[in-house]
């Protein structure tokens, strides 16, 4: 693992993060925290040692509509071909 330089500024509770990878910014209280970054949205949680860091998931409207509409067509085509061949 590499060495890193990062500064933050606080104001009340939300923290700005200036790193070489860009600039994000959290809101939380000591324990929990929620933020945003060059890399996605996070969600930072723990204390006295155990931690946890995690990514909220995605909702992925656009691909689904097209996954779902591409399978709609391709059964319509298999039952076409199909009454046709009967």
């Amino acid at each position: 693992m590499g060495f890193y330089v990062r500064k933050s500024i606080s104001a009340g509770p939300f923290r700005f993060n200036f790193s070489s990878g860009g600039v994000g910014v959290s809101v939380g209280v000591k324990g929990l925290r929620i933020g945003t970054g060059p890399r996605g949205h996070y969600i930072h949680a723990g204390v006295g040692g155990l931690y946890y860091r995690g990514t909220p998931a995605r909702k992925r409207v656009s691909n689904s509509r097209a996954l779902t509409c591409g399978k709609l067509n391709r059964n319509r085509r298999l039952l076409n071909t199909w009454l046709m061949a009967s």
